[in-house]
């Protein structure tokens, strides 16, 4: 399998997975992790051809699955609510490497559409790596991670950085309209990828609106450690959205 990542170049494309022009018929493992922030109470069945990939059970708001079919450029992978095809995601290569394939599904901004797609290639790395992303159409806020005592670094929205193995806390900064501090443990393991993502949509409507939220995956239940400090590193930046 092949899919395309280079390092320090846009992260994301408009419409799927960068091209690459160097195919080679090699096998790598790589696997997909496809996450719904799109605030909804109807969730998406994600087919790929002839194959629902989630089965008998949609994939609800703030839920993600993994998944290990091997794709090719030019696959699409289709989200539909219920018999409606709400968007359509289309593979336009595949890196060279052993790889995460991350794609995010969420609520377009733009009125003309109502389903945008972003999607990252985590390359090998020993760290632990984050890819942090803003999908709510409320005013910016900061958003940092903390080892739960006085050490504390920014996140910046659109950016993949890499972090020391241990346990953490992303918070949101609070705002007058939303006092409280949304926020996610999560303990970071060498060598894995993590998405993080400020969820949630604001509406004028009834029963249209949806709390600010943190979606971390994948997430681990584990005891908290005691950390001397978090080390922090930008190594790759988000540059297009769809």
């Amino acid at each position: 399998m092949l899919w395309l990542w280079t390092a320090l170049t846009p992260l994301l494309a408009s419409a799927g997975f960068m091209r690459s022009h160097h195919m080679l018929k090699v096998e790598f493992h790589q696997e997909l992790r496809v996450c719904n922030a799109f605030a909804s109470e109807v969730a998406f069945d994600v087919v790929a051809g002839s194959d629902t990939l989630t089965g008998s059970e949609p994939l609800k708001y703030m839920q993600c699955q993994s998944f290990t079919k091997e794709f090719k450029a030019g696959d699409n992978l289709e989200f539909k609510q219920g018999n409606k095809t709400a968007g359509v995601f289309t593979v336009e290569g595949l890196p060279q490497h052993d790889a995460i394939l991350m794609l995010l599904v969420h609520k377009s901004q733009d009125p003309g559409q109502s389903v945008s797609f972003m999607s990252h290639v985590f390359a090998p790395s020993e760290t632990a790596q984050i890819a942090v992303i803003d999908t709510y159409n409320g005013a910016p806020v900061n958003m940092s991670i903390t080892d739960g005592g006085s050490a504390s670094e920014a996140l910046v929205f659109g950016t993949v950085t890499g972090i020391n193995p241990g346990a953490y806390d992303i918070v949101l900064e609070s705002q007058p309209a939303h006092p409280t501090h949304p926020s996610s443990h999560f303990e970071a393991k060498k060598q894995e990828c993590y998405i993080v993502v400020r969820t949630g949509w604001s509406c004028q409507g009834e029963n249209c609106s949806y709390p600010q939220q943190i979606l971390v995956y994948p997430q681990e239940s584990s005891a908290r450690t005691a950390l001397a400090g978090i080390s922090v590193f930008v190594f790759s930046l988000f540059t297009c959205f769809w």
